[in-house]
Protein backbone atom coordinates (compact mmCIF):
# COMPACT_ATOMS: atom_id res chain seq x y z
CA UNK A 1 0.00 0.00 0.00
CA UNK A 2 1.21 3.13 -0.60
CA UNK A 3 0.54 6.47 0.76
CA UNK A 4 0.48 10.34 -0.03
CA UNK A 5 3.54 12.10 -0.28
CA UNK A 6 1.74 14.19 2.61
CA UNK A 7 1.18 11.11 4.18
CA UNK A 8 4.75 10.12 3.72
CA UNK A 9 6.18 13.28 5.37
CA UNK A 10 3.68 13.03 8.65
CA UNK A 11 5.03 9.66 8.86
CA UNK A 12 8.75 10.39 8.62
CA UNK A 13 8.95 13.29 10.42
CA UNK A 14 5.90 12.32 13.80
CA UNK A 15 9.15 12.26 16.30
CA UNK A 16 10.86 15.72 15.02
CA UNK A 17 11.70 17.92 17.40
CA UNK A 18 10.09 21.37 18.18
CA UNK A 19 12.89 22.93 17.20
CA UNK A 20 13.06 21.64 13.61
CA UNK A 21 9.67 21.85 12.92
CA UNK A 22 9.57 25.10 10.73
CA UNK A 23 11.61 22.54 8.24
CA UNK A 24 8.59 20.17 7.86
CA UNK A 25 6.56 22.98 5.68
CA UNK A 26 10.33 23.41 3.50
CA UNK A 27 10.45 19.52 3.17
CA UNK A 28 6.80 18.81 2.38
CA UNK A 29 7.17 21.30 -0.62
CA UNK A 30 10.36 19.66 -1.59
CA UNK A 31 8.77 15.89 -1.53
CA UNK A 32 6.18 17.44 -3.50
CA UNK A 33 8.18 19.11 -6.36
CA UNK A 34 10.01 15.82 -6.76
CA UNK A 35 6.72 13.53 -6.85
CA UNK A 36 4.86 15.82 -9.63
CA UNK A 37 8.22 16.39 -11.44
CA UNK A 38 9.73 12.07 -11.39
CA UNK A 39 6.19 10.51 -10.82
CA UNK A 40 7.43 8.67 -8.10
CA UNK A 41 5.12 7.33 -5.29
CA UNK A 42 6.37 5.54 -1.66
CA UNK A 43 6.35 2.17 -1.78
CA UNK A 44 6.66 -0.30 1.20
CA UNK A 45 10.68 -1.06 1.04
CA UNK A 46 12.21 0.96 3.02
CA UNK A 47 15.91 1.48 4.43
CA UNK A 48 18.85 -0.85 3.44
CA UNK A 49 17.75 -3.93 1.59
CA UNK A 50 19.11 -5.29 -1.70
CA UNK A 51 20.35 -2.99 -4.16
CA UNK A 52 19.39 -6.28 -6.78
CA UNK A 53 15.85 -4.30 -7.34
CA UNK A 54 17.63 -1.38 -8.97
CA UNK A 55 18.67 -3.82 -11.82
CA UNK A 56 15.49 -6.22 -11.78
CA UNK A 57 12.13 -4.94 -10.32
CA UNK A 58 11.38 -8.91 -9.73
CA UNK A 59 14.02 -9.63 -7.72
CA UNK A 60 13.07 -10.62 -4.32
CA UNK A 61 15.27 -12.28 -1.63
CA UNK A 62 13.46 -9.72 1.09
CA UNK A 63 17.14 -9.01 1.99
CA UNK A 64 17.56 -5.93 4.49
CA UNK A 65 21.29 -5.62 6.05
CA UNK A 66 24.24 -3.93 5.51
CA UNK A 67 25.39 -5.57 2.40
CA UNK A 68 23.96 -3.86 -0.33
CA UNK A 69 23.51 -7.08 -2.27
CA UNK A 70 22.00 -10.47 -1.13
CA UNK A 71 25.07 -12.31 -2.72
CA UNK A 72 27.62 -10.06 -0.89
CA UNK A 73 30.65 -8.69 -2.50
CA UNK A 74 29.72 -4.78 -1.55
CA UNK A 75 28.58 -2.73 1.76
CA UNK A 76 26.24 0.31 1.80
CA UNK A 77 28.10 3.51 0.87
CA UNK A 78 28.03 5.96 3.63
CA UNK A 79 26.49 8.93 1.04
CA UNK A 80 22.98 6.62 0.97
CA UNK A 81 22.53 7.60 3.97
CA UNK A 82 18.26 8.29 4.85
CA UNK A 83 17.58 5.74 2.21
CA UNK A 84 14.11 5.73 0.94
CA UNK A 85 12.70 2.98 -1.95
CA UNK A 86 10.15 4.52 -4.71
CA UNK A 87 8.06 3.02 -7.33
CA UNK A 88 9.10 4.95 -10.78
CA UNK A 89 6.02 5.32 -13.39
CA UNK A 90 7.47 2.48 -15.63
CA UNK A 91 7.72 0.54 -12.45
CA UNK A 92 11.03 0.46 -11.63
CA UNK A 93 12.74 1.12 -8.25
CA UNK A 94 14.35 4.30 -7.06
CA UNK A 95 16.42 4.89 -4.25
CA UNK A 96 16.67 8.15 -2.62
CA UNK A 97 19.23 9.21 -0.17
CA UNK A 98 19.94 12.24 1.96
CA UNK A 99 23.33 12.23 3.56
CA UNK A 100 24.54 15.36 5.74
CA UNK A 101 26.94 17.00 2.98
CA UNK A 102 27.53 19.92 1.14
CA UNK A 103 28.66 17.78 -1.97
CA UNK A 104 29.06 14.85 -3.28
CA UNK A 105 32.91 13.50 -2.87
CA UNK A 106 35.06 11.50 -5.60
CA UNK A 107 35.09 8.66 -3.14
CA UNK A 108 30.70 8.64 -3.08
CA UNK A 109 30.86 9.28 -7.09
CA UNK A 110 32.96 5.85 -7.07
CA UNK A 111 30.69 4.23 -4.56
CA UNK A 112 27.43 5.17 -6.83
CA UNK A 113 29.27 4.22 -9.79
CA UNK A 114 29.87 1.02 -8.81
CA UNK A 115 26.37 0.61 -8.02
CA UNK A 116 24.84 1.83 -11.65
CA UNK A 117 27.48 -0.37 -13.13
CA UNK A 118 26.35 -3.41 -11.45
CA UNK A 119 22.46 -2.35 -11.76
CA UNK A 120 22.32 -0.51 -14.77
CA UNK A 121 20.52 2.51 -12.54
CA UNK A 122 21.15 6.17 -13.48
CA UNK A 123 22.54 7.94 -10.87
CA UNK A 124 21.86 12.02 -9.99
CA UNK A 125 22.52 14.29 -7.20
CA UNK A 126 20.74 17.62 -6.24
CA UNK A 127 22.55 19.77 -3.82
CA UNK A 128 19.20 21.56 -2.88
CA UNK A 129 16.08 19.13 -3.81
CA UNK A 130 16.59 16.91 -0.39
CA UNK A 131 13.50 16.79 1.87
CA UNK A 132 15.25 15.03 4.66
CA UNK A 133 16.25 18.06 7.07
CA UNK A 134 16.20 20.83 4.00
CA UNK A 135 19.49 22.83 3.93
CA UNK A 136 21.45 19.99 5.87
CA UNK A 137 21.23 17.26 2.93
CA UNK A 138 21.60 16.54 -0.35
CA UNK A 139 19.60 14.34 -2.29
CA UNK A 140 21.00 11.17 -4.27
CA UNK A 141 18.69 9.38 -6.89
CA UNK A 142 19.57 5.88 -8.13
CA UNK A 143 16.72 5.09 -10.55
CA UNK A 144 16.55 1.37 -11.37
CA UNK A 145 15.86 -0.27 -14.44
CA UNK A 146 12.07 -0.77 -15.48
CA UNK A 147 10.93 -4.07 -17.42
CA UNK A 148 9.68 -1.42 -19.93
CA UNK A 149 13.52 0.17 -20.24
CA UNK A 150 15.20 -3.52 -20.09
CA UNK A 151 13.23 -4.47 -22.98
CA UNK A 152 14.29 -1.31 -24.80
Amino acid sequence: MTRSPADYVAASWGTLAERDRPLLADAQARLEAWVARTGASPCRRRGYSCLGKLGNPRHSCGRAYVGAFCDGGMYWPQVLDHAEWWRGPAGEYILTAHPYRERVEPEDLAALARIADRTGATVSSDLVGSWYFPGRTILIQLWGRSEVRRGA
